[in-house]
């Protein structure tokens, strides 16, 4: 299980509740693989992401890798990046937590 979407709904993430209830809501069918978050072609790579950022940064032209953050003013139109461990995200939580529960599984 890849585990890295996981802590984007860590609380010390920091992400913009807009992302952070995409995440809780999302599956990995609602993500799409794309390489329109290039930085203006700085930055040229494929990233995953919940397909209505993706078409809302589409809509206004949006390039930038920078993330929605708190605070962020046009989250929608901002990459919110999610992996296929997406559908592990059920709610925010500190990061101490989702460690625990990781590594429980290993015992």
């Amino acid at each position: 299980m890849r585990i890295g979407t996981r802590f984007l709904a860590a609380r010390e993430a920091g992400v913009h509740p807009e992302y952070l209830a995409a995440l809780i809501a999302g599956s990995a069918r609602d993500t799409v693989l794309t390489d329109h978050f290039d930085d203006d072609g700085d930055w040229p790579a494929t990233v995953r992401v919940i397909r209505t950022s993706l078409e809302g940064a589409r809509s206004v032209g949006n390039r930038s890798t920078m993330p929605a953050a708190r605070g962020s003013d046009h989250p929608g139109a901002m990459p919110w990046y999610a992996g296929l461990s997406i559908d592990h995200v059920h709610r925010s939580q500190p990061a101490a937590e989702i460690v625990a529960e990781l590594t429980s599984l290993l015992a």
